[in-house]
């Protein structure tokens, strides 16, 4: 069976995609429930590390998934390849801000196009390929990830080592990270990153308690190139996350 496509964002938002390993950690048919803790650094100017615990629905029939990180469809599969199109939600550490910083800068919740390839190379590693294209008219962006990971054995502990990178559109880029005009003050000029290309590196753990319950873990860190963490709205160069929880499969 082919491997499971990764995160396709920054981690802070990826605590909240759907094609993030501790949305789906089954295969299986059938439902899915569970809670996920997820801690992670907001990149943003006056915000600190967020707690967000937050819920994992989800159902699968086949190749069709529908659950709280949106619908997805496996329109290709063979042992090695797996070829899926989806509709996906793209939040962002801008949805919702009390800083002074940010006064005036704030951020909805988009909907994404995802095209997503899953490669079996052999040996445990493999090889995704993502891309999403924004479609409820806010900025238009694209991005593009490429990952290869490594799936090993540990015990009852699958563990899962990722690396990677998500490319972003000038559109993309600007909505994530820029200032508009009318978002301009006194200390906050316009800002636009253009195209940026966001490296990464995750690890992750899951552990069947029995044949319901998994408890499941992320780790993950996210380098923002200078482009990014120029913008008048961003502080720092990393985003360090850590996601865990459990989830009951039925």
């Amino acid at each position: 069976m082919p491997h499971m496509i990764r995160p396709i964002a920054p981690v802070f938002v990826a605590l909240m995609v759907p094609n993030s390993p501790l949305a789906e950690p089954s295969r299986a048919d059938g439902w899915s429930l569970g809670v996920i803790a997820a801690i992670a650094d907001n990149p943003y100017v006056g915000e600190g590390s967020d707690v967000l615990p937050y819920p994992v629905i989800s159902y699968r029939q086949g190749p069709l998934s529908i659950g709280t990180f949106g619908v997805d469809y496996d329109v290709y599969t063979t042992n090695r390849l797996s070829l899926s199109v989806g509709l996906t939600p793209r939040f962002t550490g801008l949805l919702s801000t009390d800083a002074p910083e940010l006064e005036g800068v704030e951020r909805k919740i988009t909907g994404d196009l995802a095209l997503g390839m899953a490669y079996e190379i052999g040996a445990g590693f493999s090889a995704d390929l993502a891309f999403r294209q924004e479609l409820t008219g806010e900025h238009n962006g694209q991005e593009l990830v490429v990952d290869l990971g490594y799936d090993t054995q540990l015990g009852k502990v699958g563990l899962q080592f990722s690396t990677g990178a998500a490319w972003q559109s000038k559109d993309l880029s600007r909505f994530m990270w820029g200032v508009s005009t009318s978002e301009a003050r006194l200390g906050r000029p316009a800002y636009a990153p253009g195209n940026v290309v966001i490296p990464y590196a995750a690890a992750n753990a899951t552990l069947p308690v029995n044949d319901k319950w998994t408890l499941v873990g992320t780790v993950r860190v996210d380098f923002l190139p200078n482009e990014i963490s120029d913008s008048p709205i961003v502080d720092g160069k990393n985003i360090y996350s850590l996601n865990f929880g459990a989830t009951y499969s039925f």
